[in-house]
């Protein structure tokens, strides 16, 4: 570059899409090595001196000691003799296991709550068909570590809690709220519950909801709006995760009219294009900030 004087440079893309998957490197009990100075991780920048009980850090310089359960002998060329063997000393590139020693708790399981309206606009529309289908597919690709929590919430003009026991046999049931201005949790149990255990029964509870709603009208045809509190299903399901957090899934089919976060009707077509136009685009109420 200097004799030359040309521009030079490099472009780094260590996620490119077609590069091969980064390894994951698990310390087990012994723990992620580190440096004792800068906390740097150990990677393939490090050398190893003293015939690999000590390695230097590429940051800081330090002289770290190596632990005896990552201790290998040098070659000939002063690498270590298990290199090939150890991603983290050839890529650079790796993802670590993170140890309990990383953590301020143990790590919270995986929780799903899925909010879904039950409503007569809800089941014309097709709406609530689509999303039980939707819900039972997605059950296969939803996080399978035996510790995933679900939970199912319909509402109308009341909210439903359905609640699940385990096994093959055990059959679903629902707690109704009809107070859906002073929001509670009917039952602390059988609501969220672990997904292996209690499948069937979220599966029978999905597969019976659309029958449970009064006759309705033939798809596509428009119906009257029905009372809808979203809002205090959206209360309900935050009470569930309260103490794990997770994710809630809303799937709805028209304004909530009643309890909080009852929204009024603001359609004005007569205010497109002017001044006014302007508060239909901002936040009627501030619940659902």
């Amino acid at each position: 570059a200097s004799k030359y004087g040309l521009p030079l440079g490099a472009v780094i893309h260590p996620m490119a899409p077609d590069a091969p998957p980064v390894p994951v490197i698990n310390f087990g009990q012994m723990g992620i090595v580190r440096c004792t100075r800068c906390r740097a991780y150990i990677n393939f920048m490090c050398v190893f001196t003293d015939a690999g009980r000590r390695w230097r850090c590429c940051l800081c310089q330090f002289l770290n000691g190596t632990p005896n359960e990552y201790y290998a002998a040098l070659d000939g060329s002063g690498k270590r003799s298990d290199a090939r063997q150890r991603p983290e000393l050839t890529h650079g590139s790796v993802e670590f296991v993170a140890p309990t020693d990383y953590m301020v708790r143990p790590p919270m399981p995986p929780v799903y709550v899925f909010i879904v309206e039950a409503t007569a606009a809800s089941a014309t529309s097709g709406l609530l068909a689509i999303a039980v289908d939707a819900i039972r597919r997605s059950l296969d690709v939803l996080p399978d570590d035996g510790r995933t929590k679900v939970a199912l919430v319909t509402y109308d003009v009341a909210v439903h809690f359905h609640c699940f026991k385990a096994g093959e046999e055990a059959e679903p049931s629902a707690l109704i709220v009809a107070d859906v201005e002073d929001m509670f949790l009917p039952s602390p149990d059988d609501i969220l519950v672990p997904l292996d255990e209690c499948r069937p029964g979220l599966l029978k509870a999905l597969e019976r909801l659309p029958s449970t709603l009064p006759a309705t009208a033939a798809p596509g045809t428009p119906v009257a709006p029905s009372p809808s509190c979203l809002g205090a299903a959206l209360q309900g399901a935050f009470a569930l995760m309260e103490r794990w957090g997770g994710k809630a899934m809303v799937i709805a089919a028209s304004r909530p009219t009643v309890g909080p976060g009852a929204l009024r009707e603001r359609g004005d077509p007569g205010a497109l294009g002017a001044d006014r136009e302007r508060a239909l685009l901002a936040p009627d109420i501030p619940f659902y900030r």
